[in-house]
């Protein structure tokens, strides 16, 4: 992960660069908890919303694959469809844990 091109393209420096993605993934994690009680309770709508946040923030700062998968997310749930969908939130949860983890090695 390129934290360096990241920060560049946002304006920020390290410093505030490395704020922003713990709130990111700070976030991102509780959305994947909102997902996870939507899927369970059969709720597409609160599915929808919690991806839909997902997908702007990741999104903003440049993780196209999350972005990706979680416009399928929400896509999926807003047509009511949640069948599925725990795999790609399982594939979510890796990329946002990949983050976390070259941030810590960064």
């Amino acid at each position: 992960m390129n934290f360096e091109e990241i920060a560049s393209n946002l304006g920020l420096d390290e410093e505030d660069l490395n704020e922003l993605l713990e709130l990111f993934t700070t976030t991102s994690f509780a959305d994947i908890e909102k997902i996870n009680f939507g899927l369970k309770e059969n709720d597409a709508e609160k599915v929808s919303q919690a991806a839909h946040s997902i997908k702007g923030a990741s999104g903003n700062l440049g993780f196209q694959k999350i972005a990706s998968l979680s416009k399928d997310v929400e896509m999926t749930a807003k047509e009511g469809n949640i069948k599925g969908l725990k795999e790609k939130t399982n594939i979510i949860v890796e990329e946002l844990k990949k983050i976390e983890n070259a941030m810590k090695t960064d």
